[in-house]
């Protein structure tokens, strides 16, 4: 099924980083727009977009009901899945697995034909492999991460790698589902970790802690606390990325569309901190110490991910530049700071992006 101007796609997961960038790209390409949420957001999500979007509220991901919010829905865009409020290995699968499977269920059931679901690059990703994000490594729409459920909750892992798991746990069930049920048109969306501003919409928390992860960013270069970088994308390529799978040719002619979006020319820390002295003088005195080599860290070399089927199915040809990427979050934490009243936010806890 491809979509026509006008038509209603349910957006879930609307209050978050990727879901705001989601809803103004689909208000924008001329979508109407029925957005989910926690009964707590739905009044501030309605006053966010000033009555252009329609809210329904939906208190679980795993068990919630959407009778009324899927009536005369024509697709659905899945982005929900709160990554940072659920840290232990069986909420992140409930999480990821069933707030999955209980909207293509009952999507299919009202009748709906098209489902965009994000997923995550870690589905493809071996964290078993010795510096699984390093060069060497190339990742493609048939690489998958052997995780599984058993592992994550018997064994101590680190928390990505259980997000990684219950991710990819709940991917094998969405492709499971889409070929039993091949009246529903199915696309997964498999991006890096996203940077970039926040969008236009986009509901501010109250708590730090509650930022999005574009913080790693900004704490990373601004309050001097650089850690490992992974592989990106720009959060917009990502939205970009799920708006342009609504009109995706069927799987019927380009087959099962597993769609990795990661950026293929990444920074490294050193690239990004020495880009910034030079295009942003005045951020210098702010930015960490340069240090020799045999000092401190190397260059980074990362792994390559074929992004080949979003060129082909998507259109998805060209991405933001991460320098771009980089001043924009920037930017957008500066105004943040300003308007908070402080001089920088404390360092964002990335201890759970470490792969075991």
């Amino acid at each position: 099924m491809i979509l026509n101007p006008q038509s209603l796609v349910l957006i879930t997961g609307a209050t978050g980083y990727l879901g705001a960038h989601v809803v103004h790209q689909a208000l924008e390409a001329g979508y109407r727009v029925r957005a989910t949420a926690r009964p707590a957001k739905v009044e501030i999500l309605k006053a966010s977009y000033e009555g252009k979007i329609e809210v329904d509220a939906i208190a679980d991901l795993a068990t919630g009901d959407y009778t009324e919010a899927l009536k005369d829905v024509d697709a659905i865009v899945h982005t929900a899945m709160p990554l940072g409020l659920r840290t232990d290995a069986a909420g992140l699968f409930e999480a990821a697995v069933d707030g999955a499977m209980n909207i293509l269920r009952q999507g299919a059931a009202a009748g709906v034909k098209k489902a965009v679901m994000c997923s995550s690059f870690s589905t493809a990703i071996d964290f078993s492999k010795p510096n699984a994000f390093g060069a060497g490594n190339v990742y493609t729409e048939h690489s998958w991460n052997p995780a599984t459920r058993e592992e994550a909750l018997h064994e101590k892992h680190s928390q990505l790698w259980n997000y990684a798991a219950a991710k990819t746990e709940s991917e094998k069930e969405i492709w499971k589902f889409a070929d039993e049920h091949p009246e529903i048109d199915i696309t997964t969306i498999n991006g890096g970790f996203f940077y970039g501003p926040l969008a236009p919409g986009y509901v501010m928390p109250n708590d730090v802690k509650e930022l999005p992860t574009a913080m790693i960013l900004y704490t990373a270069v601004l309050p001097k606390n650089p850690s490992s970088i992974k592989p990106f994308v720009d959060v917009r390529d990502m939205a970009r990325a799920h708006i342009l799978a609504l009109k995706d040719p069927p799987t019927a002619q380009v087959g099962r569309k597993r769609i990795l979006v990661v950026g293929p020319t990444l920074g490294t820390w050193r690239d990004i901190i020495l880009y910034l002295r030079e295009a942003r003088p005045e951020l210098k005195s702010r930015l960490p110490r340069i240090v020799d080599k045999d000092e401190g860290e190397a260059e980074i070399k990362t792994a390559k991910f074929d992004m080949s089927r979003a060129k082909e199915v998507l259109g998805l040809d060209t991405l933001v530049d991460w320098k771009k990427t980089v001043e924009d979050t920037l930017d957008c934490f500066l105004v943040i700071e300003k308007s908070w009243g402080v001089d920088n936010f404390p360092a964002f806890d990335d201890s759970w992006l470490k792969d075991d």
